[in-house]
């Protein structure tokens, strides 16, 4: 994670115009993905982000109504990916 953080600090350096990145992750490894978030924030001397205000059942409510979105992409749509969970 520090290479990419040091690329993209460089990155905001080099083009000023920098206005938003989007950056994903694999899983922290204590199965905890906002502390990898929050780790990489701190490496972009960002502020960590709270997550106490998130409901977790609601999270794997929605996560579950786009799986079941995207499976009937895929069967429909072999060869077009249309959202990021099609490749779960």
């Amino acid at each position: 994670m520090k290479g990419w953080a040091d690329k993209i600090t460089r990155l905001e350096e080099d083009e000023k115009s920098l206005k938003i990145g989007i950056v994903a992750a694999n899983n922290h490894y204590g199965g905890f993905v906002p502390g990898t978030v929050n780790m990489f924030r701190e490496m972009l001397n960002l502020e960590p982000k709270s997550v106490d205000h998130i409901d977790l059942k609601d999270v794997g409510n929605q996560l579950e109504l786009e799986k079941n979105f995207g499976n009937h992409l895929i069967k429909s749509k072999k060869d077009k990916q249309s959202t990021i969970s099609d490749f779960v």
